[in-house]
């Protein structure tokens, strides 16, 4: 996990009510390596939709 990630992710976190810790452990799980900070809105967007896909199964 590169450091670079964390400001990116407290970011998106903030703007799309997601929890930090949890894009970051995504990011980590999928592999990626420093200088690809811009997918970590595409994987807080990711994390967004199953949270609402959970919701409706309720």
């Amino acid at each position: 996990m590169y450091s670079s990630f964390l400001l990116h992710a407290e970011r998106a976190g903030e703007r799309y009510g997601v929890p930090a810790h949890e894009i970051l452990r995504k990011v980590s799980e999928a592999g990626y390596v420093g200088g690809q900070e811009d997918v970590i809105i595409d994987v807080t967007l990711q994390l967004v939709a199953e949270r609402e896909q959970g919701a409706t199964h309720i």
